[in-house]
């Protein structure tokens, strides 16, 4: 926490000279009505707000920095440090033949955004996933990445992950063995891209081999899939990667109309043929329509097709006019007791927001 602050201190503090050195300083302030209602029980309301503060480098050609902290009420108390997060980290460089990522930051490796059986280091647990209003909360890690490029449209890529403690926080010193990562090779160069690659993951405390395959072309609409299992060390092997062998797929489209307005969609799913959990064949389907006015419609959800329960999130925004934006969407689950997603609650929010 003192970490935390100190470097809350001397981001806020260099504000005036990162405007001057032509660095862009992004700042959203954003008030949230929650009306919540969970069976049972009666409805309740409440406030609350959040400033995201984002500062991105500018005016260097090989080296790009960003670093994005969230300050969120949702208490009343304004002054608990403790709701404060560095939501994004990270450092970017350029040398002549390879390309450094490092910092609390996101790979995407394989092809998909939710349900992508191809990115292995960041493996998405769809049961828990937070949705915003009109996108998925996707995680990062603190990571180091290294990228060698091969051609214009391939390259090799390895990256090391340190992994979190129980508190969800980055272990120091963290041991060596518990230390994940992974390469990939990928190649665009032709109509069907593909990547291949192989990673050390870790399931409850033990280590996996996660090997996967990705393919993505874009003949009528644009598609992705993957493929991956994993292999444990304790012998049984044989019998963890028919358990862990996955595949997934997608379809992405935007349609433009004559109007100015567009809809965006997308289709993924994940199956796990071998499991008999009853999460083992997920969904997850988004559009998203937007008028030429500057307003727009979302969808989104997440559906387990077994046992038919979802967690989901409709809402619509407006740029009302140049930094004010209004927008109220819902989240909510449906499903019985025992399904994969269980109704608890019913969630309405009705947001204002500025850029400055």
């Amino acid at each position: 926490m003192k970490f935390l602050s100190l470097l809350i201190l001397t981001v806020l503090t260099l504000v005036p000279l990162s405007v001057s050195a032509e660095n862009l300083v992004h700042t959203e302030l954003s008030v949230f009505n929650l009306l919540t209602y969970a069976e049972g029980t009666d409805p309740t309301y409440s406030m609350g707000g959040a400033v995201d503060l984002s500062f991105d480098s500018g005016g260097y050609r090989n080296m790009k920095g960003g670093i994005s902290l969230v300050f969120a009420d949702t208490s009343g108390n304004a002054t608990d440090m403790s709701l404060v997060t560095v939501k994004q980290l990270e450092i970017k460089s350029r040398f002549p033949s390879i390309r450094l990522t490092t910092g609390l930051t996101r790979l995407d490796w394989g092809e998909g955004t939710l349900l992508n059986s191809g990115n292995s280091l960041f493996s998405e647990d769809a049961e828990t996933v937070r949705f915003d209003e009109s996108s998925l909360d996707l995680q990062r890690k603190w990571l180091l990445s290294l990228q060698k490029p091969l051609s214009p449209f391939s390259f090799l890529e390895g990256a090391l992950i340190a992994p979190p403690d129980d508190d969800g926080d980055v272990e120091t010193p963290v041991p060596m063995d518990h230390i994940t990562g992974g390469f990939r090779y990928y190649n665009g160069e032709k109509a069907i891209a593909w990547e291949t690659g192989l990673a050390v993951t870790r399931e409850g405390g033990d280590p996996l081999l996660t090997p996967h395959i990705a393919l993505s072309g874009g003949a009528l609409v644009e598609w992705y899939a993957a493929l991956s299992t994993s292999f444990s060390f304790d012998g049984e092997a044989g019998t963890t990667a028919q358990e862990k062998f996955n595949g997934s797929a997608g379809v992405y489209q935007i349609f433009s109309f004559d109007s100015g307005a567009s809809l965006t969609a997308r289709l993924e799913g994940r199956l796990f043929p071998f499991s008999e959990q009853e999460d083992r064949l997920l969904l997850y389907p988004s559009v998203v329509y937007a008028l030429s006015n500057s307003a727009q419609f979302s969808l989104q959800a997440v559906i387990a097709a077994l046992d038919m329960s979802a967690a989901m999130s409709a809402g619509a925004s407006w740029n009302v006019f140049e930094g004010f934006t209004m927008s109220a969407f819902c989240t909510t689950s449906l499903g019985e007791s025992g399904d994969t997603y269980t109704y608890d609650a019913l969630t309405a929010t009705l947001a204002f927001s500025t850029i400055f």
